[in-house]
């Protein structure tokens, strides 16, 4: 289940999709995915779409537009909500600020049911990217 939905990610994966492709209904995969992951699986795809776009902003220097239609949003404007919504920053914003805290990236979560690990970095302009943990 996890590695078709990380698989299918850019395409803004159905749920109906992932179904059909285990052969079990909606509410099963609903139903299990929210006991191991502790979160709607919906969420965790809007969630994890939103994490790419971030890692993308500030490790990259494509177009915000560009990133939002490969992370196939509706539309750069979508996106730009979605995101300040989550990040409390605009994609530009973020993508320019002085520190960068990743605590509010969602890991991939791991078939046994945790999350696998997520550096923290802590993005200091003119410095570049510093490792700080392995423990998020």
């Amino acid at each position: 289940m996890l590695a078709w939905l990380e698989d299918n990610i850019y395409c803004n994966p159905a749920i109906d999709d992932l179904a059909q492709y285990m052969g079990y209904s909606r509410r099963f995969v609903y139903d299990v995915f929210y006991q191991y992951g502790q979160l709607p699986i919906g969420q965790y795809i809007r969630l994890r779409r939103l994490t790419i776009a971030a890692v993308s902003l500030r490790l990259t220097r494509q177009p915000i537009a560009a990133i939002a239609w490969q992370l196939s949003y509706d539309s750069p404007q979508t996106f730009s909500r979605e995101f300040k919504k989550r990040f409390s920053l605009s994609p530009r914003e973020y993508r320019c600020a002085a520190h960068w805290d990743t605590a509010k990236l969602l890991k991939k979560f791991h078939p046994d049911g945790e999350s696998l690990p997520l550096a923290r970095f802590f993005f200091s302009a003119g410095t570049g990217l510093l490792r700080l943990s392995d423990e998020v």
